[in-house]
């Protein structure tokens, strides 16, 4: 937004329950209900890259590693990681929906909690 209020951009409709992650390079992560994780130019709202790997629910947030590594959790209780270019680093079944805003630890752990209670350490 400017500082009058007047928006810069609109992106196209993206179904969320979440905030996206920006990165320091302008770009912005965000997960949808179709189970695709969207990225885009914060500087004029242009799609950069999707990621189709799932085609559960994403309600949490993305976070994003010193790697741009992308992390999130499905509807379905998976926690899965994607590397720069999509491509499935790991795909966690906690068991239960995974409704909470994973965090990363500073030795890199990914913390997750599911809607059965569990929280999980992945490494």
């Amino acid at each position: 937004m400017l500082a009058d209020g007047t928006p810069l951009w609109n992106s196209p409709r993206v179904i969320t329950y979440s905030s996206p992650s920006v990165t320091d390079t302008g770009l912005a992560y965000v997960g949808d209900h179709g189970g695709t994780v969207h990225v885009f130019r914060v500087s004029d709202g242009s799609e950069a890259a999707t990621y189709r790997t799932t085609t559960a629910q994403i309600w949490s947030v993305t976070v994003l590693d010193a790697h741009y590594h992308v992390y999130f959790g499905t509807q379905t209780g998976h926690v899965i990681g994607l590397d720069t270019t999509g491509v499935k680093l790991f795909d966690v079944d906690l068991g239960a929906p995974v409704d909470c805003y994973p965090a990363l630890t500073a030795d890199a752990n990914l913390i997750a909690g599911a809607r059965s209670g569990i929280l999980s350490a992945i490494r």
